[in-house]
């Protein structure tokens, strides 16, 4: 496991505004790091009053197809298809496993991918679950070992830093705004 890699790519991800190539060099230095064919971050929404969850980023080794194209994987509904998942997930707990052994609804949406072991982490955004960050080994039936489950969870702190601090930059460029705007208001009325 590259440390050093993975550090760099966690600092420049927090620098970043979650933009897209700094979570994709955080999703390669993970997947690399750990010989993962596919890493990838999804993000929850309420959409016609439902939760769903959509991909949003994706490394691929180039061992798999790439999905992040993929529509099936824009508006999952979670409660329909993966609600084993969210009540991991609510719990603040992974899910993980070889993809053979999973409920017939989740393998439904994960074989035609290709997937045989799966390894998923809720990203915690305040107090909220914002979504997951993933691994799939397409190769082979792995068993995820403590180490690999630890490395994930690190990762999806990391997101959820990167996530608080693109929130903090956007609310303090709003108050910058407005600042300047009083500012501007007040030396317009005392030149009046």
């Amino acid at each position: 496991m590259d440390r050093a890699r993975l550090n760099a790519a966690s600092k420049a991800l927090l620098r970043s505004d979650f933009e897209q190539a700094a979570v994709v060099a955080f999703l390669d230095a993970l997947g690399s790091s750990i010989d993962a064919d596919r890493a990838y971050v999804f993000e929850h929404q309420v959409v016609d009053g439902a939760l769903t969850t959509s991909q949003r980023f994706e490394w691929n080794s180039g061992n798999a197809a790439p999905q992040i194209d993929n529509p099936e994987l824009q508006h999952v509904p979670m409660d329909e298809v993966l609600p084993r998942w969210q009540a991991s997930f609510l719990r603040r707990e992974p899910v993980w496993g070889l993809v053979r052994d999973f409920p017939a609804a989740e393998r439904e949406i994960l074989e035609p991918q290709d997937i045989r072991s799966i390894l998923v982490c809720p990203i915690i955004a305040d107090t909220e679950v914002w979504g997951f960050v993933g691994f799939d080994d397409c190769r082979r039936e792995r068993t995820w070992s403590r180490e690999e489950r630890d490395l994930l969870a690190g990762a999806s702190s990391a997101l959820a830093a990167a996530l608080r601090h693109q929130t903090v930059r956007q609310r303090l460029a709003v108050a910058r705004a407005a600042l300047r705007e009083t500012v501007g208001r007040l030396g317009a009325d005392t030149d009046g």
